[in-house]
């Protein structure tokens, strides 16, 4: 099974309505979404897991992921313990916004993809966002039965 490990602070929380999209896709495809986020302290207690999971709720993430897993930080080095979670559970792919903890993930051979927090509001995508053709001729869009075609 694929596991994708995906950060709350910063990652989910700051673009939550896309990261729900993604989280839902992925998990409608059999992939396992795994919420791995840390505490910085120097272990993980009962009420800090208890506060990640109602900020998920909170964001309307409740179905949208398998696993939360919160690690410990106790010599910041948050890095380390996701990618040592990420190997035991057989992960694939990070989704995290700090450069340090994506860096960590790509040395220890899993792809990490960094998410940036928007410095302006995000637009939610929308099919009013996408322009649809009046007609086909006239769009850059290729026609169904040219798409089909291709390769045959």
């Amino acid at each position: 099974m694929t596991i994708w490990c995906i950060d709350l602070d910063k990652t989910i929380t700051a673009t939550p309505a896309a990261m729900k999209a993604l989280m839902d896709g992925l998990r409608s495809q059999g992939i396992s979404v795994q919420v791995l986020t840390g505490v910085k302290a120097p272990t993980v207690e009962h009420g800090a897991v208890a506060a990640k999971h109602s900020l998920l709720a909170s964001l309307g993430m409740s179905g949208s992921y398998d696993t939360l897993v919160v690690v410990a930080d106790p010599h910041n080095d948050v890095a380390a313990q996701k990618v040592a979670y990420m190997a035991h559970v057989g992960a694939s792919v990070l989704v995290d916004n700090n450069k340090r903890n994506c860096k960590a993930a790509t040395k220890a051979g899993f792809l990490a993809l960094r998410h940036i927090d928007p410095k302006h509001p995000v637009r939610e995508p929308t099919h009013a966002n996408r322009p649809v053709p009046h007609d086909a001729a006239q769009s850059d869009v290729p026609a169904a039965r040219e798409l089909v075609s291709v390769g045959a």
